[in-house]
């Protein structure tokens, strides 16, 4: 499984971990470099070991990008979805922060503010 990461990261590839994932990626040093996110950051600690050094980068969010790798934990999927969008360039930003809004708020609040009812 790190080969086929590790190819990614050198192809430029967007790299995304949520949940237990990330401690994946910790275990194999390749949060070292990045600000990131996990479940818990004791957890990551732990499983990880030696190979993570980098608790000053670990931010309590529930998804971090950091160019093209993103972490989120486990109740992220919204917000790792999003931050999936932005690092594929896959729409405009107004379009992608329109996807997460209707689906964070739910259909009829998101209706509501956008003046429709």
């Amino acid at each position: 499984m790190m080969e086929l990461v590790r190819k990614a990261q050198e192809k430029d590839v967007v790299i995304g971990a949520i949940c237990d994932a990330t401690v994946f990626l910790g275990m194999n040093g390749m949060l070292n470099d990045a600000p990131h996110t996990s479940n818990y950051l004791h957890d990551l600690k732990d499983a990880a070991a030696e190979n993570y050094t980098a608790e000053s980068l670990y931010l309590e969010q529930q998804s971090v990008r950091e160019g093209k790798l993103i972490t989120a934990n486990g109740s992220a999927y919204l917000d790792f979805g999003k931050e999936v969008l932005y690092a594929l360039d896959s729409a405009p930003a107004e379009e992608i922060e329109e996807w997460y809004s209707f689906f964070k708020l739910g259909y009829h609040e998101f209706i509501k503010q956008q003046g429709r009812q």
